[in-house]
């Protein structure tokens, strides 16, 4: 069987093959004083057609680059991002079908080495997003031994909690630690100037709270285990922060549900003293 008809039975399309007859033609290229010693090479050397193959294994909608492009992008702008997309879940996705197809292949051990390149390259970009950006290490990903099982829950969970409910997390904990600090019974201008001169202890830096304490206002159990059994290490609120100079928005927002707990708070308090009375 030759090369072409190989890898349209390894399903690798016309791309592919275009990509390998310019290879082929580059490579069958000499010039007229190394003619003999070029002819005689390729005959006895096979050609290594991994990086080609590479190239058209990861089945799916989004490239693997738009992948990596997009985490890029909501790891440095995760309250601002109008992208929700979860891109952790679309590569894994693509590629445990891509290894699922690579069983109906001719070539299904090529296929997975080239599957397993994508991988380790999605693995140290995660790991790398997640140090960088929220100062943030999984354990999982720093052994020679590697449960990829693991790996892949903790990447998920990890990357739901701190970027996809980035705007829900501080929400959380910004209404729930600070409503205390606040007199209910100030006239409104001191009353919302109080406000913001607490949240003043939330951004940029996260200040009010710990990280263990910022999960527990979260309700984020998993969460809490991972870093309560060292799997991952890190103090996020480092780098983690709602950055409200930036998003008058949501700081509108956290403000509004500041007064609304205060306000629910008041009503049940008078509704005890008139039941008292």
């Amino acid at each position: 069987m030759n090369l072409d008809n190989k890898i349209i039975k390894a399903g690798l399309g016309p791309e592919f093959i275009i990509k390998n007859e310019v290879f082929m033609e580059s490579a069958n290229t000499v010039t007229d004083d190394d003619e003999n010693t070029t002819e005689n090479s390729f005959a006895d050397e096979p050609v290594d057609y991994t990086g080609y193959m590479k190239d058209a294994v990861l089945v799916g909608e989004y490239p693997f680059e738009v992948i990596l492009e997009g985490l890029r992008n909501q790891f440095s702008n995760y309250i601002s991002t109008e992208d929700t997309n979860d891109y952790v879940d679309i590569f894994y996705n693509e590629y445990h079908e891509s290894i699922r197809l690579a069983e109906e292949q001719d070539f299904p051990d090529d296929i997975r080495e080239a599957l397993d390149t994508y991988l380790d390259k999605f693995h140290a970009h995660i790991k790398s997003l997640f140090y960088t950006k929220l100062a943030i290490t999984i354990m999982d990903l720093e052994g020679e031994e590697i449960d990829m099982t693991s790996v892949e829950t903790s990447i998920r969970e990890l990357y739901t909690f701190f970027i996809l409910n980035a705007k829900s997390n501080f929400m959380k904990v910004i209404s729930k630690s600070s409503y205390k600090e606040i007199d209910p019974n100030l006239e409104d201008r001191a009353f919302y100037n109080r406000i913001r001169e607490v949240l003043t202890a939330y951004s940029p830096i996260v200040l009010a709270v710990g990280p263990m304490e910022f999960l527990r206002y979260c309700e984020a159990d998993t969460i809490y285990e991972l870093f309560d059994t060292g799997r991952v290490v890190g103090n996020f609120l480092r780098r983690y922060s709602p950055r409200l100079y930036q998003n008058e928005l949501f700081e509108a927002e956290i403000v509004a549900q500041i007064t609304s707990i205060i306000d629910l708070h008041r009503d049940l308090k008078n509704k005890e003293v008139g039941n008292v009375q």
